[in-house]
């Protein structure tokens, strides 16, 4: 929620931008080139990569297994995530690391027929369907239907059109593992679009 928050707070503009927040001490002693530079989206990918860890990524089936609050907390954790993913459209990479969330957490929140799971799962599936979120479920299909996928040069352009020419993280290089962010981001989203509708 708090990230949601201040999402919302952020100028549009700066939501836009790859280097939109500053320390506040390059503030006052100047930049350095060893100053860490982050947006909102930033914030975002890193909790979500929390979130998938090994030493979280079981939170979800044990919400689901204490069920109460615990699997209340976990459907509201989706529908925040929808909403955030949406918010941060102009980061692909980060409404992708969403998806990769929602695609392992998104069956065992909903899984039960409960009244409340019920509700929430229509406000999820309402925000899939009327948000930049769910737009950008169509931008995948749209980019990833032309192609086979299959080699080197399919898969550059596929990731050119999804995430622009910005370099993989952390230096990968392209027809090493950062060439497999399109196959990955596709699967997410099949899969909760599945689950969505199972």
């Amino acid at each position: 929620r708090k990230l949601r928050g201040l999402l919302q707070h952020a100028a549009p503009s700066r939501l836009e931008t790859d280097r939109g927040c500053v320390g506040t001490t390059s503030g006052i002693f100047g930049v350095r080139d060893s100053d860490a530079f982050f947006v909102e989206a930033d914030i975002c990918r890193a909790l979500m990569q929390v979130l998938l860890s090994p030493e979280c990524c079981m939170w979800p089936h044990a919400a689901m297994l204490a069920g109460g609050s615990a699997a209340a907390a976990s459907r509201i954790a989706c529908v925040l995530v929808a909403d955030i993913a949406g918010q941060l459209r102009e980061h692909p990479l980060a409404t992708c690391t969403a998806f990769a969330f929602l695609s392992s957490a998104l069956p065992l929140a909903f899984r039960f027929d409960q009244a409340q799971a019920n509700s929430d799962l229509w406000t999820f599936a309402h925000m899939m369907a009327s948000s930049p979120c769910g737009t950008f479920v169509e931008d995948v299909l749209k980019a990833c239907s032309g192609s086979r996928m299959h080699d080197v040069e399919d898969l550059r352009s596929i990731r050119t059109i999804l995430f622009g020419d910005a370099r993989p993280d952390g230096g990968r290089l392209y027809g090493q593992l950062a060439l497999g962010d399109a196959r990955l981001c596709l699967c997410h989203v099949i899969l909760t679009l599945f689950h969505s509708v199972e």
